[in-house]
């Protein structure tokens, strides 16, 4: 299925996806979507619950296929409802995934069963105390992105990555200021505000 959907050989990266699953701690799903006795779809995900820093569960949409034949019959909408099913008896609400702009079935699906686009956004900082994987970006006190990780550069920086879904990216502008702020008690907050 996965050959006549990319025109590729991608065995080895099902096998290192399969592998993953049967040896990594972390949880897997992997469905399979049968119809008259033959495989017909499959999907791969993997939820990390708190894992590098990580405070809230959320899960990763590895690879999802519709042999051709079937597409548009309700099979990829069929797997991501039984994901979503399976990842909600976890208590995991967030599923993430990256999809080539080029790729517009995926893309409908996606959108379809509740994805959003986010861009990407990287602040540099020297220091990020109190900062944490999944806490929010606000703008006026709404929330309008959460941070994805935070890492460490060659020269000592560290970056604050965000993902921002573009329904709220408007909000931000190249002059937009972001701080970071912590108080004396409690939680750190990392805001922005609109540039000049």
């Amino acid at each position: 299925i996965d050959r006549q959907i990319t025109g590729r050989d991608r065995q080895a990266y099902i096998a290192e996806k399969l592998g993953e699953a049967m040896d990594d701690s972390a949880i897997r799903v992997s469905l399979s979507a049968r119809l008259d006795d033959a495989i017909v779809g499959y999907l791969m995900a993997r939820a990390d619950l708190g894992d590098f820093g990580r405070t809230e569960p959320v899960a990763v949409l590895d690879t999802i296929g519709v042999d051709p034949v079937y597409a548009r019959h309700g099979v990829g909408h069929a797997l991501l409802s039984q994901l979503f099913a399976n990842l909600d008896a976890l208590r995991i609400d967030r599923v993430e995934t990256v999809v080539a702009p080029a790729d517009v079935p995926l893309l409908g699906l996606l959108y379809r069963t509740g994805f959003e686009p986010s861009q990407r956004l990287v602040l540099l900082s020297d220091d990020v105390e109190g900062v944490t994987v999944g806490m929010d970006l606000t703008f006026a006190g709404f929330p309008i992105g959460r941070v994805r990780g935070i890492e460490l550069s060659d020269d000592g920086t560290t970056r604050i990555v965000i993902d921002v879904p573009r329904k709220d990216a408007r909000w931000l502008r190249e002059s937009s200021v972001f701080t970071l702020t912590r108080g004396l008690v409690g939680n750190t907050n990392l805001r922005a505000f609109s540039g000049v």
